[in-house]
């Protein structure tokens, strides 16, 4: 049975630990510092989690990459190179900063509080022998085995960003100890606290078939001109098909917009009506992965259900937008889900007060903030143009 190198490392960074905790044990010397490395492993998990509320809640991240790049040329044109090692770099400075702000208080804690009581403990396993201290030893490096799995897991995830080998990313989404990490903790690191439901939304829910079609046109001579075109279907519908409104949807949208004065404002509306009303449909994503085209895609039966992914939440922003007399655009690429690259698709629309086009992923709406946001660079890429009404 092949064993996936993957699984091997975090098991052997999990046991480590504890071994070594077992064989030291604890001394006079070492059982305070045994205990503040437990606290460290667990505020650093804290930090972690402080620090992701706060980039949420405030937007830290991005007013400190804002700074960051007015600082110099060089650190611009780093950030536009390189946006998703970049986010993480920063992420990391500002993490290790919380993290050490922490360490000094839980210390100054520990002066006043545990200190005297690691003095009668460490009185108490040296009476007891050996065996005894052992065990306490491997009890006491649980949480930092757990930790340091947890920091080996974001180190593997870091280096999807490199597209080492599609080899590497096999290993990777089969190794059920990482997913587990990943799913669990890591998606709440990389993003904010909503976006336990990104790695639902981020599958590969979006499948593109291109299908051509040979067709024939009478001649006068009565033999017929054989030619072919492309269709192209979106999760089994054409884009037209996907697009298709009704008068629920269009009177809605209308009503949504009737008294925003400037294509911006409508169309940030109509991103957070779809955002809020519409739920991530976690078993056609399953349906879709799995090639069953037979559930309904579109804005129709999203709108209806009040629910969809990806390639739906899309449909239902055109048809609204183009209801609300708004230029608007499906644009089809990637996303990325913590793990790796996938399909996803999401809109554009054009702010005529502005002469621009301007992105919107109502998907990621419970996300945070993807209305004509910085934040596409750091998880979207490779975009093309689908569709324009």
């Amino acid at each position: 049975m092949k064993v996936n190198p993957v699984n091997l490392i975090l098991i052997v960074c999990f046991i480590s630990p504890l071994i070594l905790g077992f064989i030291n044990r604890f001394n006079s010397e070492d059982v305070k510092e045994e205990i503040l490395d437990i606290q460290k492993s667990i505020l650093l998990l804290g930090t972690i989690i402080f620090t992701v509320s706060a980039i949420s809640k405030f937007d830290l991240l991005d007013i400190i990459i804002e700074y960051l790049r007015n600082l110099s040329n060089g650190i611009s044109m780093f950030f536009d190179n390189y946006p998703q090692i970049s986010y993480y770099g920063v992420f990391l400075i500002l993490n290790y900063v919380i993290y050490n702000i922490f360490i000094l208080l839980i210390s100054i804690i520990n002066s006043i509080t545990i200190d005297p009581i690691l003095n009668q403990l460490q009185r108490y396993s040296l009476r007891k022998g050996e065996v005894f201290r052992g065990i306490i030893g491997f009890i006491f490096a649980i949480p930092k085995a757990i930790a340091i799995t947890i920091v080996i897991c974001i180190g593997l995830n870091l280096l999807t960003y490199f597209k080492i080998t599609s080899e590497y990313n096999n290993y990777i989404n089969t190794s059920t100890i990482y997913r587990t990490v990943s799913e669990k903790v890591i998606n709440a690191i990389t993003n904010s606290p909503f976006v336990k439901e990104i790695p639902r939304v981020l599958n590969n829910s979006l499948k593109i078939n291109v299908v051509k079609v040979n067709e024939g046109n009478s001649k006068q001579n009565s033999e017929k001109e054989i030619f072919s075109r492309e269709i192209i279907y979106y999760n089994g519908v054409t884009l037209e098909e996907g697009i298709k409104s009704n008068k629920e949807i269009d009177s809605l949208a209308q009503k949504l917009t009737r008294f925003k004065s400037s294509d911006k404002e409508k169309a940030r509306v109509l991103y957070s009506w779809i955002g809020t009303n519409i739920e991530y449909d976690d078993n056609k994503a399953n349906e879709i992965l799995r090639n069953n085209f037979k559930v309904q895609s579109g804005a129709i039966p999203t709108f209806e259900s009040k629910k969809g992914i990806c390639f739906d939440y899309s449909c239902l922003y055109v048809s609204m937008a183009r209801a609300s007399g708004l230029k608007v655009r499906m644009v089809v690429g990637e996303g990325f889900n913590g793990r790796q690259w996938v399909n996803h698709a999401w809109n554009e629309v054009y702010i005529k007060e502005e002469n621009r086009w301007i992105r919107v992923d109502s998907t990621f709406y419970k996300a945070g903030n993807y209305f004509d946001s910085k934040r596409f660079e750091k998880d979207h890429r490779s975009e093309k143009v689908a569709g324009e009404w």
